[in-house]
């Protein structure tokens, strides 16, 4: 994830020419590689790494900014379960060399990031594919969590993508790290705005409260889920008694 400046204008920036999906005669965003993938390649995985999902399980139509925890170099096979349109996924620019995955990235139009600089094109391509009605999903850890941490620390830019475009935030938790032939669950919040942020000069101090916005829904989803399997558990063992 990059970290945008505070003299950035987003309207100077170099723009990739082939970037936005255009609405078909349903005003959906799709691609033709992603029916490839979920009726292909999304059956075969579930049958190694099975999920479940929980919570909000369908996301409606138009723009979104999907925020999700980040286990694997799958993880982005999840947001797609919740849309037939296209989600556009904010991910580090190696993946498009990778010999598979880099492949498919390409196909579904995966908006490539360099970790570790400032260039804020990808930012200003985030925002030119929400504004244009399309979904974007982005890992603010910037990284996969091989930790026993629930979350590693947010990068900046999630929130900023979410306030300047004024779109409606998914917050996406993968509750349990996936590993062959175990189901992980994977719970989908209510979407919701940072409308209090909008139309006003996003200092640093209003950023990471941006932020911590957004870390504090994860957090609230693991900590409700939880609380639901411990209910679960419970009565199954209540039951198991009578």
């Amino acid at each position: 994830m990059i970290t945008p400046e505070e003299n950035i204008h987003f309207d100077e920036i170099s723009l990739d020419d082939d970037l936005l999906i255009p609405a078909d005669r349903k005003g959906r965003h799709t691609r033709g590689w992603l029916n490839f993938i979920r009726v292909f390649l999304l059956p075969a995985f579930w049958m190694i790494y099975p999920f479940r999902f929980f919570g909000k399980k369908k996301v409606p139509d138009g723009p979104y900014l999907y925020i999700s925890n980040h286990y694997g170099s799958m993880d982005f096979i999840y947001p797609f379960c919740t849309t037939p349109e296209c989600a556009r996924i904010l991910s580090k620019q190696e993946v498009l060399s990778q010999p598979f995955v880099g492949f498919m990235a390409k196909r579904v139009k995966v908006i490539p990031v360099a970790r570790g600089t400032k260039d804020a094109k990808p930012l200003n391509n985030c925002l030119r594919c929400l504004k244009n009605g399309e979904k974007v999903v982005v890992f603010p850890e910037g990284t996969r969590n091989r930790t026993d941490k629930p979350l590693l620390p947010f990068k900046s830019g999630a929130s900023v993508m979410a306030i300047k475009a004024r779109v409606p935030v998914v917050p996406m938790l993968i509750y349990n790290r996936p590993k062959a032939f175990r189901m992980t669950h994977i719970i989908v919040g209510e979407p919701f705005e940072l409308s209090d942020f909008y139309g006003e000069e996003l200092t640093d101090v209003r950023r990471k409260e941006a932020d911590a916005i957004l870390v504090n829904k994860l957090m609230a989803l693991r900590e409700e889920h939880t609380a639901y399997l411990a209910t679960k558990k419970g009565r199954r063992a209540k039951k198991a008694r009578d």
